[in-house]
């Protein structure tokens, strides 16, 4: 037995238990598996606080975790899925279609050593689990599942409520979309046309629309999240709510993530943001569809200098697109909802 001596904390709008910068007791060993123990934390937490907890695990002399030595995809495996062909691999991830009952799904299994970077709790802030709020939708994965890890032991859960008394997705069963892929890969064989821009910017509007009136914030709007049907570009999905976050009263979040090409420059600079951070990612992922590249070569530099001189897209056309785009990407303070933009001539074909 190793017994950790871990300091812990929670910001005032990442409800993520994350270690602080030091750490004391922490062998070599179990420095490596320390991430691990974060879901097996069971104290209690205040806004901003900081107490000292120690967690209790067992090791192997190599070092691994006997309660990680059962994947994710094992689990449903013994729960009666059948894995098919592989749909896609991510940073933190791998994508199958699995079957049961003569009925496809797809499992995104998540990747254990990969997720000692980025850990995602299951509590009622933010994260996977906010699909459930969003079954229904059309333009958004309908999420059937996910698989827990809580105190070490595997767990399936189909209702939100069950999600809430803790533990760690490793797994998260959706619908299977037939004929999809990931708009990035849609874009890098072929070229949109305007007409095609509409169709789908329409229903990613309306996916993250819906999502806003939840009071739920994606905050990873790219094209590697969202499906298209390659048949059928008006059938399309919203994925990964890995960095979701709902809305709580009247503050905001500040924590820095998703894509930094598509990242808002109030979410880079952490100075807390709204659903209108989306807007901003809405705005860069219609930019890239239209002309094929992004707007900033070095995000980091380049936007809040466009930002601080008031600085506006330049394009050769003078369209309504160009006026969209420049109320997308811009200030906050002078920035649409993604529901406003959806109400503009580009998408509506009205005379301004």
């Amino acid at each position: 037995m190793i017994t950790l001596a871990v300091y812990t904390h929670r910001s005032s709008d990442d409800s993520q238990h994350r270690p602080a910068s030091r750490w004391e007791q922490v062998s070599k060993t179990a420095r490596s598996i320390a991430s691990h123990c974060f879901s097996a934390i069971k104290a209690p937490f205040r806004w901003g606080g900081v107490r000292r907890v120690q967690v209790t695990t067992t090791i192997r002399e190599n070092g691994s975790d006997p309660k990680l030595s059962k994947s994710a995809s094992d689990f449903m495996k013994a729960e009666g899925f059948q894995f098919g062909r592989p749909l896609g691999r991510g940073k933190f991830s791998k994508v199958y279609c699995v079957t049961k009952d003569n009925k496809a799904y797809a499992f995104k299994e998540l990747i254990p050593k990969k997720m000692e970077e980025k850990w995602r709790e299951v509590e009622g802030e933010r994260g996977e689990y906010l699909g459930f709020q969003l079954r229904g939708n059309s333009n958004l994965l309908h999420i059937v599942g996910f698989v827990i890890m809580e105190n070490g032991n595997y767990r399936y859960v189909t209702e939100e409520q069950e999600c809430l008394s803790g533990g760690v997705v490793m797994g998260v069963l959706s619908e299977f979309v037939p004929n999809a892929r990931t708009l990035k890969e849609f874009m890098d064989k072929n070229s949109l046309t305007e007409k095609e821009i509409q169709t789908i910017g329409r229903w990613v509007g309306e996916g993250l629309a819906a999502m806003h009136k939840r009071g739920i914030y994606h905050r990873d709007i790219k094209p590697e999240n969202l499906l298209v049907d390659t048949k059928n570009l008006k059938v399309g999905k919203i994925i990964d709510n890995g960095f979701a976050r709902q809305k709580i009263g009247s503050s905001q979040p500040n924590t820095r993530c998703g894509a930094l090409a598509f990242m808002a420059p109030e979410v880079m600079n952490k100075t807390g943001h709204t659903e209108k951070a989306d807007a901003w990612s809405f705005g860069v992922l219609l930019y890239e569809m239209r002309y094929g590249k992004l707007p900033f070569t070095n995000p980091e530099k380049e936007v809040p200098k466009f930002i601080a001189k008031k600085r506006k897209i330049k394009t050769k056309e003078n369209t309504a697109f160009k006026e969209l785009i420049n109320k997308l990407i811009c200030a906050e303070s002078e920035r649409l909802t993604v529901e406003e933009a959806l109400k503009h001539r580009f998408f509506t074909g009205k005379a301004a």
